[in-house]
């Protein structure tokens, strides 16, 4: 299982020092950076190709009291692309079995990739249970990719998912989160190696994990007092293990937490404040692109190229993009 230990050797446990030299980009990559512009605060940066466009968003989602992160990252030249989806969850009865890799793959994944080609194969799979995992609170890591034809090309994704099976006394809350690359060839361990590589260099901001957690504690709060108990039990329940768990994460990895804030401390210079064009509010973004467009949706993109418009860009232009001035 040399991806999950590759993964775990760049991610956990380094020591400060080790920790330091991973505050400047690999040579032929740049840090992309995700901004909130609710807590003015960098969430996260990830290490890309140079030449790539980058887009991201931070979706606070007030009705179930959880906030999540989504990015794309990807090359105009189609020659392969990265993207983050938001943790997403699922609420069952008591008495279903946990989300190992297995039902993962035969319930979601085959059917999903077989309505974009019914030929579609897996051709690389490994997967790990964490060794925390109990009956109760079962996490486990997966690796696949798959060799697909899409509009006509042929294509591989590989994609890191983690699943996660918590039991209380009245449900089964099932989360998922997942990270894929994608690009034009039929080689799983090539597609996997990218995968892990980029993954790898994904640092958090903790204290911006403390701050959403702690917003997101008071809205519950809030609407514990003010709800119907009835029909907001379930929700409630979801919800607060939601913001537990990612508060918990947060208390029990302190010497990430503290990594990531040394970077931001050395690295702070790399924002820069600009105005949406739609809302005229202030957004935080990464000064090492010179052009950042904005869509209605509060999401911006940036590119390093002022040849590209993403108005043109089939990728993103079922939306209209205004360009910063």
């Amino acid at each position: 299982m040399k991806y999950f230990f590759l993964l775990l050797t760049l991610t956990t446990g380094l020591p400060f020092a080790a920790a330091q030299q991973l505050s400047v980009p690999a040579k032929g990559t740049k840090r992309a950076v995700t901004y909130d512009s609710k807590s003015q605060m960098p969430v996260v940066t990830v290490d890309i190709p140079a030449s790539w466009n980058f887009k991201s968003n931070v979706r606070w989602d007030y009705n179930n009291c959880v906030t999540s992160v989504e990015m794309k990252a990807w090359d105009p030249g189609g020659t392969g692309s990265y993207q983050v989806v938001p943790q997403f969850f699922l609420t069952m009865p008591a008495n279903t079995p946990p989300m190992t890799s297995e039902r993962f793959i035969a319930e979601m994944v085959t059917p999903m990739y077989q309505k974009i080609d019914p030929g579609a194969t897996i051709v690389y799979k490994e997967s790990q249970i964490t060794p925390a995992s109990t009956l109760q609170n079962r996490t486990e890591n997966l690796i696949f990719a798959v060799n697909l034809t899409k509009d006509g090309a042929k294509l591989t994704e590989a994609v890191f998912a983690e699943l996660t099976s918590v039991y209380d006394p009245n449900f089964l809350l099932i989360s998922i989160s997942m990270s894929s690359y994608g690009e034009p060839t039929t080689d799983g361990k090539s597609a996997v190696e990218k995968l892990v590589k980029i993954y790898a260099s994904t640092k958090y901001n903790g204290e911006w994990i403390k701050y959403q957690s702690e917003v997101n504690g008071i809205l519950l709060s809030q609407k514990r007092a003010h709800g119907n108990a009835e029909t907001s039990k379930m929700i409630n329940e979801t919800a607060e293990y939601i913001r537990q768990s990612r508060l918990d994460t947060y208390r029990n990895n302190q010497e990430s937490r503290d990594r990531v804030n040394r970077y931001i401390h050395e690295n702070i210079q790399q924002i820069n404040t600009v105005s949406d064009p739609y809302t005229g509010s202030k957004v935080g973004v990464s000064n090492e692109y010179n052009n950042t467009w904005f869509n209605s949706n509060g999401e911006y993109l940036q590119s390093g190229s002022s040849l590209y418009n993403p108005n043109q860009d089939k990728a993103v232009n079922n939306v209209e993009w205004r360009k910063v001035k």
